[in-house]
């Protein structure tokens, strides 16, 4: 059974929609590259540019690179560790997280 929603709480989220469309959306403007494009961005105002400490669970990021005794013996670049690339790279708004061993 469905519930109809009463026209004060349609209202409701008419504004609230309506207020977050209001605000102004800035394109990247896109680089090309040979093989790659870059945008630049800018810091979120209010904030200084930076890093933020955030909880691995939180996250979703529980990623741990392991090495053993005999990895390490036979290849001392793996002391080196894992890399990590941030980066939005669909253009969603989102830091696409890339880790690698």
């Amino acid at each position: 059974m469905r519930k109809r929603i009463g026209p004060a709480v349609a209202m409701l989220c008419m504004c609230a929609l309506a207020a977050c469309a209001s605000e102004e959306a800035t394109p990247y403007v896109w680089h090309e590259a040979d093989g790659h494009r870059w945008a630049e961005l800018a810091a979120p105002k209010g904030h200084a540019p930076g890093f933020e400490t955030v909880n691995p669970t939180e996250a979703g990021l529980t990623f741990v690179n392991t090495l053993s005794q005999e990895q390490f013996l036979a290849n001392r670049h793996y002391v080196n560790g894992s890399g990590v690339a941030l980066a939005d790279v669909d253009g969603d708004g989102w830091t696409d997280v890339y880790l690698a061993r």
